[in-house]
């Protein structure tokens, strides 16, 4: 896997197609021009970024639908960081996404502007989920270089990805029912290793309602919740 844009013709879907794209919304906003922005705080509840997302399009060829999304990061000031251009995939198996539209802006921003080289697994969700269920691992590999100078390799590993509970959770962008999903997240920088674990809360046709980090000593270090969700 590689760092690309995805660029899809803008089309109307045959009737065939949309019948398939249907089947494919599940956990994520599967709908062109929904738009909806995640935002970051601290432990202490302060804004530390956000993230504002929009699905441009969705296409469909020989059984597999793709959803591209824009997304852009801004810091506390609403200065914005960094755009990306990503898409989603749904298959037989589920949705794939890349590890790093799923991470706070903050594990990431220090690489903004930099030639970035990524390999690893996309991060699987099914198209249905259920209490007790166990997901897939994943892991992704990021070598950054400047000027092609390699400076550092960064690693993500997604492990133990289990749905514990149903919950209904409330957010300013409204309240939603949502799965309680939890997970390991092992991340190593250079030579500096840290290990935390995630748990978000997934809605029905909507995503990540919101999640929180905790460090390996069980305290919280930061969370994210749903700040705007718009259906056209």
């Amino acid at each position: 896997m590689k760092t690309k844009q995805f660029i899809f013709s803008i089309l109307m879907l045959l009737a065939g197609q949309a019948i398939k794209a249907q089947e494919c919304i599940g956990f994520l906003p599967y709908e062109p021009d929904t738009e909806f922005e995640m935002t970051y705080y601290d432990k202490k509840g302060k804004v530390t970024s956000r993230n504002y997302t929009k699905v441009n399009d969705i296409t469909e060829m020989d059984g597999i639908v793709q959803a591209e999304l824009s997304s852009s990061v801004s810091d506390k000031n609403e200065e914005e960081l960094n755009t990306v251009d990503f898409e989603v995939i749904c298959k037989e198996n589920g949705y794939e996404i890349d590890i790093l539209n799923m991470l706070n802006p903050a594990l990431v921003k220090s690489t903004y502007g930099m030639e970035l080289e990524i390999e690893g697994d996309a991060l699987v969700f099914p198209k249905e989920l259920s209490v007790g269920k166990t997901l897939e691992d994943a892991s992704t590999e990021i070598k950054v270089s400047s000027n092609d100078i390699k400076l550092m390799t960064i690693r993500f590993d997604i492990s133990n990805r289990n749905i514990e509970a149903k919950e209904t959770i409330s957010t300013s962008a409204g309240t939603y029912d949502c799965y309680k999903l939890s997970y390991e997240f092992n991340s190593k920088v250079a030579f500096v290793k840290k290990k935390y674990k995630i748990i978000q809360w997934i809605a029905d046709g909507v995503g990540v309602v919101r999640e929180e980090m905790y460090n390996k000593k069980g305290k919280l270090e930061s969370y994210s919740e749903l700040t705007v969700f718009k259906k056209p």
